[in-house]
């Protein structure tokens, strides 16, 4: 017989905290890579005439703001999220530096279905 501890209701609540993480991750990710290239990357090629990081920033900042507005999409779904909140998600990201601002929100999703990180 399995306890509470090992029954698909773990394994459901593992699964939703790990892509709940993954989501708070990439956002950040999504975020520092803007900086990279709004900070670092574009004065070095405008000012110091070396466009290789904007050339390996730029694409790498795209994919993961994409790779986050489909985990978003998909997180909000699976949790059953209001519209609202999905707005917010995908909305900010459009934002420069919004993703920051949705940490906190998804750090209270986190603590609501316990997760001890």
């Amino acid at each position: 017989m399995t306890t509470p501890e090992e029954g698909p209701e773990r394994t459901d609540l593992e699964q939703r905290l790990r892509l709940l993480r993954m989501l708070r991750r990439l956002g950040l990710m999504e975020g520092a890579t803007l900086v990279f290239l709004i900070c670092i990357a574009v004065p070095m090629k405008h000012w110091a005439g070396v466009p290789g990081f904007v050339s390996a920033a730029g694409p790498t900042h795209g994919l993961i703001f994409l790779l986050y507005l489909w985990l978003a999409i998909r997180v909000s779904v699976a949790e059953g999220w209001e519209r609202r909140e999905t707005v917010r998600l995908c909305g900010v990201a459009i934002v420069p530096f919004g993703t920051f601002f949705n940490d906190s929100f998804l750090r209270r999703k986190l603590d609501a279905l316990g997760d001890p990180a």
